[in-house]
């Protein structure tokens, strides 16, 4: 029995489980082959061609073939680059196809989908940006772009969670279910938080800050605006959760994957648009270790990122 029609009968036979059976199917993984991330594509649609055939969750004519693999793409897949709407219009594709083949493709909000919905058109190069500012306020309100993804010790967001958001995304959501806080309930925290905003048009939530590195008023600031460059020395303040996330690409003698002292945030930023060097990477979430795999001149060379110690693999709940 597929994943969706257990969930479909649990939720016309109890309310209550299909919280649970979410959050053991979003914390475990357990439907997942696979479970790929891929950053920043910024209308490269040749690229993403290129990192998914080349992970092979699609054929040569972009169909999915991945199965029950999972992959996370992690936000700004417009702008910059010459086929935003195309990215976009793919990733949607293989996010019905993948479903169908009891697999999953999520697809993040970044910082440039979030200055469209806000009416913000300076950052875009595409034709009819209120048109597609339009379309990305029904795909987020529909569930199909969201701001965060949750899977057993990772969680992936745009821009990363400083310590300081987390602390107080980790307080709101252990006050809503009595301290038994998850990698999965702040990811749900999160999507309803983006959802709520774009409903009513209020981005004042600490999520939507952006830091001093991008202009803004906040050291660090939000998950769609956050700086790794601002961040990657300091500790995080939770155990068990691994973030995996992109916005910030290389800069001039800058590792293609950037790892904070801690190896506990993982920014897969690797710069796929022309303007920042036009690199290809995507990484593999797998137990207990982030492996990345990054186009070179001998293709795609793959690499531990950092490794998990068994004892911090388990998804945990925090205590008060």
């Amino acid at each position: 029995m597929g994943s969706e029609t257990v969930i479909e009968r649990l939720r016309l036979s109890d309310p209550m489980a299909i919280d649970l059976f979410d959050l053991i199917i979003r914390s475990t993984g357990r439907f997942y082959r696979d479970f790929y991330v891929v950053g920043d594509i910024h209308g490269e649609i040749e690229g993403l061609r290129t990192i998914l055939r080349r992970a092979k969750l699609i054929d040569a004519s972009d169909r999915w073939i991945g199965g029950q693999a999972q992959v996370v793409q992690c936000g700004d897949a417009v702008d910059r680059g010459p086929h935003s709407e195309a990215c976009l219009n793919l990733l949607m594709q293989l996010r019905r196809e993948a479903h169908r083949a009891a697999g999953g493709v999520d697809i993040l909000v970044g910082n440039h989908e979030l200055a469209l919905v806000q009416g913000e058109y300076g950052y875009s190069n595409v034709e009819n940006p209120r048109q597609l500012a339009e379309r990305l306020k029904r795909e987020i309100l529909s569930g199909r772009l969201v701001a965060a993804r949750a899977y057993r010790h990772y969680l992936m967001t745009h821009a990363g969670i400083c310590p300081e958001l987390m602390q107080e995304l980790v307080e709101v959501v252990g006050a809503k279910t009595d301290w038994r806080v998850t990698v999965a309930g702040i990811a749900r925290h999160l999507n309803i938080l983006l959802k709520q905003a774009v409903r009513s048009g209020d981005f004042s939530h600490s999520i939507f800050r952006v830091g001093w590195f991008r202009g803004g008023t906040h050291p660090y600031g939000g998950i769609f605006w956050a700086d790794f460059r601002s961040d990657h020395t300091r500790h995080s303040t939770w155990p068990n959760i691994w973030q995996v996330f992109g916005h910030t690409p290389p800069f001039g003698d800058d590792p293609a994957f950037r790892i904070s002292t801690d190896e506990k945030r993982i920014n897969i930023d690797v710069g796929i648009c022309g303007l920042y060097g036009g690199r290809l990477a995507y990484v593999k979430l797998e137990t207990d270790r982030v492996v990345g795999f990054l186009n070179g001149e001998t293709g795609f060379q793959e690499q531990t990122l950092c490794t998990i110690p068994p004892t911090e693999q388990a998804v945990l709940s925090y205590s008060s």
